[in-house]
């Protein structure tokens, strides 16, 4: 039991903020995936009014960032678009399975 209590202690709860850039990031990931604005609400499953939301400073929810990540995991270099790091995407399902996509900033 003390080993866990240990090793909990390694991840404490933090803040998750999104990029101060987010809707200029969320312009170019839209413009990487040659997606319309509905076209892109309509592959994340959200309103485009939520889209134009976000645009303007709002957040996306817990579920619509997930489905925001998920899609940009589909285009290379995606994740480093929408959230500025370096990354590497392992798809293991889908048509790509097996297929490295490399993200970067």
């Amino acid at each position: 039991m003390s080993s866990e209590r240990g090793s909990s202690a390694l991840y404490t709860p933090g803040i998750a903020l999104l990029p101060d850039d987010f809707p200029h990031r969320l312009t170019a990931l839209k413009e990487t995936t040659g997606l319309t604005w509905e076209g892109m609400a309509c592959s994340i499953g959200v309103d485009p009014r939520q889209l134009q939301q976000w645009r303007r400073g709002g957040w996306p929810n817990g579920g619509a960032m997930l489905a925001l990540v998920d899609l940009a995991t589909l285009v290379p270099g995606g994740l480093g678009i929408l959230l500025g790091c370096d990354l590497l995407v392992i798809r293991r399902h889908g048509p790509s399975s097996g297929e490295r996509e490399g993200a970067a900033a």
